[in-house]
């Protein structure tokens, strides 16, 4: 899902384009207890629909958490490692040869080749957090929301932001508040995403990547996501108290989706709950966000979740993952439990990452089958680590069309 999907970022000099050795260690099972972060670090499949990037936790002797980024061939069942990054990182892809390890609140994204053991670090600048990274479908841009950091003060100056790859210059987008993420059009010239200031309800916006345009589009709702053929916006609106949230997203609307040219709206969900019982101080809340367009455009997954609270006590939870026609019909539960997954290519079926495999899950049938899985978790040598060196610049396209699609990467 670009659940990326999806494929998902100052005043100071934005260094992009370092390269460092990647070490390549051996790894021996252990009981360590798992961190519960791991679980919700995501899968991608690459945008040739031929392969999965997704992540395996890692301890090194010290007991500090590192990521590997494994790589699953559809075609052949064939399972490689490309490398490893210290910490809790998100499985994506730059393009179709360099996956990628990128992560909420994170100013470093690390692109792998498929083949040797050098990556490439991308570097959104030193002052940002709360950055959420999306890489453009051409694989020229990242755009993020952020905080900026004032060179000066302790003051931080939220807006959206986007790094251009071929120059290392980070250009600022709009000055609105995003507390989820933004999301790319297909053509890659427009981003869509909700914003949020001064307690006002959220505001779905596009702003235009040229020019910095910004059209409210005069809907409430965020968690937005483009569909493939860029004629509908899927998100979460029409929040019934904008009290609960998670990931930046109230939990308590449904899914819609809007035509940016006409602004029609399409309630896809039922309408959420959020109700509260005075004589027991418990509060039920329910609701629809995350949705993530099938790559045939026919179908959209999204999480149901269900709530119940007594004062700040949950006494009850449910965090599903449904699939329903784009239409909003034919709604289904894929899974009681919601874990992080990816779409296949021919839109038929799902890819879920469990805290020790994963498995695909086809939508017609409900047969489940296990692709991959690793021991939980392991425990590697502490890794020691090489100077970078100098990127070589990569050498112009031959046609104007070949040149957007150009990798800046071994």
């Amino acid at each position: 899902m670009k659940n990326n999907p999806v494929r998902h970022f100052s005043s100071l000099p934005v260094y992009a384009g370092l390269i460092s050795l990647l070490l390549i260690i051996t790894s021996t099972p252990s009981h360590a207890k798992l961190d519960a972060r791991f679980a919700n670090s995501a899968l991608a499949m690459s945008p040739d629909g031929t392969t999965l990037a997704y992540p395996v936790p890692v301890y090194n002797t010290a007991g500090q958490p590192t990521t590997e980024i494994w790589m699953y061939s559809l075609a052949t069942s064939a399972k490689k490692r490309v490398g490893y990054v210290a910490g809790f990182w998100d499985a994506a892809w730059y393009d179709t040869n360099h996956p990628t390890a990128m992560r909420w609140d994170k100013t470093n994204l690390y692109v792998f080749p498929l083949e040797g053991t050098k990556l490439t670090t991308l570097s959104l600048g030193v002052r940002f957090s709360w950055a959420q990274p999306a890489i453009s479908p051409d694989s020229n841009w990242v755009a993020f929301p952020a905080f900026k950091k004032d060179a000066t003060t302790p003051a931080k100056t939220p807006g959206v932001f986007a790094l251009d790859v071929r120059t290392n210059k980070v250009k600022t987008l709009s000055d609105d508040t995003v507390l989820s993420w933004v999301d790319w059009s297909p053509d890659s010239k427009q981003i869509v995403y909700g914003c949020n200031k001064d307690k006002e309800p959220y505001k779905l916006k596009i702003v235009n990547l040229a020019d910095g345009k910004v059209t409210n589009l005069g809907l409430e709702g965020t968690g937005a996501r483009w569909s493939p053929d860029g004629k509908w916006i899927a998100y979460t609106g029409n929040s019934v108290k904008k009290e609960n949230w998670q990931i930046g997203i109230p939990l308590d609307g449904s899914i819609l989706k809007v035509d940016p040219l006409t602004k029609k709206t399409t309630a896809l969900t039922d309408p959420g709950v959020n109700k509260l019982d005075n004589s027991t101080i418990e509060r039920n809340t329910s609701g629809d966000i995350c949705p993530v367009w099938s790559p045939d455009g026919k179908k959209i997954a999204y999480r149901h979740i269900h709530q119940v609270l007594i004062g700040k006590t949950v006494t009850h939870s449910d965090d599903q993952l449904w699939v329903m026609d784009s239409d909003g019909t034919n709604k289904h539960l894929v899974t009681a439990k919601w874990s992080p997954y990816a779409w296949s290519k021919d839109s038929k079926s799902l890819y879920l990452k469990e805290e020790t495999n994963i498995s695909r899950i086809d939508l017609a049938t409900s047969k489940t089958t296990t692709i991959a899985s690793w021991p939980e978790p392991k425990i590697v040598p502490a890794a020691t680590t090489q100077q970078p060196a100098k990127r070589t610049p990569a050498r112009p396209a031959a046609n104007p069309r070949a040149r957007a699609r150009r990798t800046l990467f071994p």
